[in-house]
C-alpha cells in the first residue's frame, strides 16, 4: 500500500504526508482492519535483520565467555607450573641421588675388596678432591659448628 502527496516545498510535502498516513490508519481502524496493515518495509528489514543476529550475538558472547576462561586456566596452570616445577624437580633429583649414592654404597660392600678395586677407590679420590676442596672450604663452618662441644 503507497501513499502519494503532491506539495509545493518539501516540509509541505512531509506534512501532508504524515496526514494522509493518519487518515490512512484512522480508516482502516474505524473498519477493524488494522491487524491487516503492514508495517513499514524499514521496520519489517530491522526486525527481521535483529532477529537473525541475536545467535550470531548469542554465540559470539559464549565463544568469548569460554577463551576468556580458558586464558586464565592457562595463567593459573602456567603460574603453578613455574612456582612448583622447580620444587619438584629438586625433591625428585635429591631422591634420586640419594637412592643412587646409598645403592652404590651397598653394592661396594657386598662386593670382595680386592687390593686392584681398593686402589681405583683410591685414585678416583684422589682425583676428586682439588675439585671438591673449595666446597669443603664453604661448609667448613658448618663442620666446625656441629663438631665443636656444648658446653
Amino acid at each position: 500500500m503507497n501513499l502519494v502527496v503532491s506539495s509545493e516545498d518539501v516540509a509541505g510535502g512531509f506534512e501532508k504526508l504524515d496526514r494522509a498516513r493518519r487518515e490512512l490508519f484512522e480508516h482502516h481502524e474505524a473498519l477493524g482492519r488494522i491487524d491487516g496493515l503492514s508495517p513499514p518495509r524499514r521496520q519489517t528489514e530491522r526486525t527481521e535483520l535483529k532477529r537473525q543476529l541475536i545467535p550470531f550475538f548469542i554465540k559470539t558472547a559464549a565463544v568469548a565467555l569460554v577463551g576468556a576462561l580458558l586464558i586464565a586456566a592457562a595463567n593459573i596452570s602456567i603460574i603453578y607450573t613455574l612456582q612448583t616445577a622447580p620444587q619438584h624437580l629438586a625433591l625428585y633429583a635429591n631422591r634420586v641421588f640419594i637412592r643412587n649414592f646409598a645403592n652404590e654404597f651397598e653394592r661396594i660392600h657386598s662386593r670382595e675388596m680386592t687390593p686392584e678395586r681398593e686402589a681405583k677407590i683410591r685414585e678416583a679420590i684422589r682425583r676428586a678432591v682439588p675439585i671438591l676442596k673449595p666446597y669443603a672450604q664453604e661448609l667448613r663452618p658448618l663442620f666446625e659448628t656441629a663438631l665443636a662441644p656444648s658446653g
